[in-house]
């Protein structure tokens, strides 16, 4: 049978992974605005990854494998990340994260 073609990506809220993901046009924003627990929490709060059409323009660079000294000396440090940073650290300790609010183009959210 041919195949079915895929829907168009929508704006989208996804509040029990505490995603956000912003369409408008060629634009698409991923948007993390939290952990849910400090488990596997890494200092990524308000991280954000941009990309138009098929380009990347910023891209998160995800992490390493748990037994990489890089695991716990970079990749779970807000400066492995696209987040904000005060005096070069991010987050800490680890918080839940809050969105404030989501429309089709616009999200807001605070990470105490």
């Amino acid at each position: 049978p041919p195949a079915v073609p895929l829907p168009e990506p929508q704006s989208l809220s996804l509040p029990s992974s505490r995603m956000a993901l912003l369409r408008s046009g060629p634009w698409q924003v991923f948007f993390h605005y939290g952990q849910l627990n400090a488990s596997h929490a890494q200092a990524e709060a308000l991280n954000f990854e941009f990309t138009h059409g098929a380009t990347p323009i910023s891209l998160d660079p995800g992490t390493v494998g748990y037994g990489s000294p890089l695991h716990t000396g970079f990749y779970r440090k807000g400066a492995a990340h696209n987040v904000p940073l005060i005096d070069g650290e991010g987050q800490t300790p680890w918080q839940p994260g809050e969105l404030l609010h989501f429309s089709p183009t616009r999200a807001a959210a605070r990470q105490p």
